[in-house]
């Protein structure tokens, strides 16, 4: 819906957190996959939009990590 709402209104750049790996506990990996899968599903988001994922890295914490391998440079084809 964040991707969807600010493409409604002609954002050009969105800046996302890790949604709650850290304080809600959820898998780094998964998320950045379930991530990565919405924008290969909808590219549109890409080619309108900066996306941006602001992570701030803590101890013990591998979000960070996660989200850099999954989505690092990502550009669907």
């Amino acid at each position: 819906m964040i991707l969807n709402t600010a493409l409604l209104n002609n954002q050009k750049l969105v800046v996302l957190n890790d949604f709650g790996c850290r304080f809600l506990g959820q898998d780094p990996s998964e998320v950045a996959n379930i991530v990565k899968e919405i924008l290969k599903e909808r590219p549109i988001y890409q080619k309108k939009m900066k996306i941006v994922f602001a992570i701030e890295p803590y101890a013990n914490d591998n979000s960070v990590i996660a989200f850099n391998e999954k989505l690092g440079g990502f550009v669907p084809k």
